[in-house]
């Protein structure tokens, strides 16, 4: 799907059938080579394929990523390095590790928004890792 976004107009261009690069070029070709060229901003997902066409096809214009997928990319990494720090501390002996055991949505929380017993326990794994907040 091909949406014009702009401050005074919402609406679907173009829609095509299958979520492929040549299904996107159909549409761009839909739109014509001048308002392609035209694009200042587009948005899509990260799906590889697209961000390859719109760079080829609308290089002029400034691909921003949706919020959904960033978030999501971000979230993978913080859970990724809790997991591999939680292995790491838990060969030098258990009580290292207890620190991060059920920190896992403490971390990926926005930091104002963590009350309470995991405010407490955010605050504790904090103190003892300075390097974290410098």
């Amino acid at each position: 799907m091909i949406y014009q976004i702009d401050s005074h107009c919402r609406r679907l261009l173009w829609v095509g059938r299958r979520r492929t690069q040549a299904t996107l070029r159909r549409g761009l070709q839909a739109l014509g080579p001048e308002v392609v060229k035209g694009l200042r901003f587009v948005c899509s997902d990260m799906w590889q394929p697209y961000l390859k066409v719109m760079a080829a096809e609308a290089g002029q214009a400034l691909h921003v990523l949706d919020r959904f997928h960033i978030t999501m990319h971000l979230n993978q990494a913080v859970d990724q390095v809790r997991r591999a720090e939680s292995t790491r501390l838990r060969s030098q002996g258990k009580s290292a590790a207890q620190r991060l055991k059920h920190m896992r949505w403490s971390l990926l929380r926005k930091g104002s928004r963590v009350r309470g017993r995991a405010r407490e326990k955010l605050n504790a794994l904090l103190g003892a890792c300075p390097s974290i907040h410098q």
